[in-house]
């Protein structure tokens, strides 16, 4: 599996160092756009509208159903990272997406997308189902909406699942302050206190794709002073860490980047 074209150079380790503060859901795309074959797929199907306004409320009428396999619903250009990129996650797959019902509206309750100032993109699948982005970088909510249209005004109610009670009630809180305030709030999207070892998996990543040898993704790591001096020791603590490296991030890439899109523990 070759690398998808992205800018990263993958031997510079400043180059990642802004994806240590993202949320943890956006690492999810940090691995899958760098799938090949995700990307290919993406390329061949039709992203219609092939670029999204950048307006407050845009609209999406269909889904790529041949993201589907990756439990990608839409998604932008895989040369954009999560700062920049507008990625629908399946619902079924992702536990922080927030399940909601549109009724008939009711007094001044009523909810009116176009009055969010967060940018958002509707979604509108072939099932019925309407999805919902709000987007500031890599902070993003993401809702599923059923029943009435909500390109007009109507009242929205929470449709709590229980197994998944916690990401749902978070994902709830999240929605009630953005409309109180009219921000996603930094609250929400706290950094993973792992993000530091993610970003060392991301550009071992990077650098498996790209063909380098183990040797030349542990001086990318590490340094070249550390690698030369320890690289032949006969303990191989190094060699063994490296080749543990590349494993999960293998691993990610082929399917584990869905751990993302769950509460940490699952």
């Amino acid at each position: 599996m070759a690398e998808p074209e992205h800018s990263v150079d993958w031997q510079k380790r400043e180059c990642y160092q802004n994806l240590l503060m993202i949320p943890r859901r956006a690492w999810a795309w940090e691995i899958l756009r760098r799938n090949r074959d995700f990307a290919n797929v993406w390329a061949r199907v039709d992203s219609s509208p092939a670029s999204i306004a950048r307006s407050r409320a845009s609209i999406i009428k269909a889904c790529n159903e041949a993201l589907l396999e990756w439990d990608c619903l839409w998604a932008d250009d895989p040369g954009l990272g999560c700062s920049d990129a507008t990625v629908f996650w399946n619902p079924r797959a992702c536990s922080s997406v927030l399940r909601m019902r549109a009724l008939e509206p009711s007094g001044a309750a009523a909810f009116e997308l176009s009055q969010i100032v967060v940018p958002s993109v509707l979604l509108e699948t072939r099932d019925g189902m309407q999805h919902v982005l709000f987007r500031q970088g890599s902070r993003n909510l993401q809702l599923v909406v059923t029943g009435m249209s909500i390109r007009r005004p109507v009242t929205l109610t929470a449709d709590v699942f229980s197994s998944a009670l916690k990401p749902q009630i978070r994902s709830l809180s999240c929605f009630h302050d953005l409309l109180r305030t009219g921000d996603l709030l930094d609250r929400y999207f706290l950094a993973d206190a792992r993000g530091a070892r993610f970003m060392l998996i991301l550009q071992a990543l990077d650098g498996w794709c790209a063909g380098a040898s183990q040797r030349e993704i542990a001086i990318a790591l590490y340094g070249a002073d550390r690698v030369k001096s320890l690289w032949n020791d006969p303990r191989s603590h190094m060699r063994d860490r490296v080749r543990r490296i590349i494993r999960r991030a293998r691993f990610l890439l082929n399917g584990g980047y869905r751990s993302f899109l769950l509460p940490v523990g699952n």
